[in-house]
This record gives C-alpha cells, structure tokens and sequence, in this order.
C-alpha cells in the first residue's frame, strides 16, 4: 500500500508533460531545483491493496501543488478487479490537472510516456525483488529519465 506499491503486484505509470523539452544545468543550484526550469514529470502507481483499489503518486515535479501522496477519488478514477481465474483488470481515468496541466491540451501537443509492470509472486518466498515488463526505456532503476520515454502525439 502507499508509497510501496511500487514493491508489489502494479502498474507504475510516469508521464512527462514536457517531452520535447531540452533541460540543462546551469550550476545554479536555486534556478536547477526551480519547478519551472524541470520536465514536468510525474509517476502515479496503481494497485489492489489490501484496501481497495489505490493509485499513489510517487514522483512529482512541483510537490507544492502535486504532492507525494494518495490519490483521492477526485484526483483519478480508478478500479482494479480481480477476475475468478485470478486476473486483474485495471481501468483509470487520470484528470489532466492531475498530472499538472492547467488548462486542455492542444492538438498536437506531446505526452512522454513509460510504464511497468511489477510482479511479486507470493507462492515464491526467494523472489527478493518484483519482475517487471516494461514499456518504452527510461524506467529502470530509482532515477527515471524522461528523455528516453516514448511519447504520443495528441489529435483533434
């Protein structure tokens, strides 16, 4: 649950809304850290826990206005359903102001995208750490990079 559902049976999801930006380091450390000079780039994971259906925000750009946290029934819309045969079906609905958009996206407009996965089989106490699939590069390890996601190009 919470911020370790990431160890567990999930989907991590992480969107960049800034995937054609080129971002540099200028040495000032006070400009570097400054929210807008960042991608802005958060990962939501989501899970059935052991308390329902939980999407948890684990990355943000700007954790003033998009906090590490739960996410509330208003922030997203999310239901994960196990099947009889053991299955789960994930279905979620994410607000674009969840991810940090003040405003409709435009045609044309770009959203980098990367997701993974996690897999803990619990019939298997040896498995020290999650199997993951993933989809698109920049996911591995605890430093996302979100110039090597992919992206989609949004239409009319």
């Amino acid at each position: 649950t919470g911020f370790d559902t990431w160890n567990g049976d999930c989907i991590q999801l992480d969107l960049d809304l800034d995937p054609r930006k080129i971002v540099l380091a200028s040495g000032n450390l006070l400009l570097d850290n400054d929210s807008s000079s960042k991608r802005r780039h958060t990962e939501i994971d989501l899970a059935l826990t052991k308390n329902g259906s939980e999407a948890y925000r684990t990355r943000t750009f700007d954790p003033d206005k998009l906090p590490i946290a739960l996410l509330q029934s208003d922030k997203i819309k999310l239901d994960v359903v196990k099947t009889g045969d053991g299955k789960l079906i994930y279905e979620a609905a994410i607000p674009w102001d969840t991810l940090g958009l003040t405003g409709k996206p435009k045609a044309g407009d770009a959203i980098g995208i990367a997701a993974a996965i996690n897999d803990r089989d619990e019939v298997s106490p040896k498995q020290a750490d999650v199997t993951a699939i993933g989809l698109f590069d920049g996911m591995a390890g605890a430093n996302k990079n979100p110039e090597k996601f992919g992206y989609v190009v949004l239409g009319e």
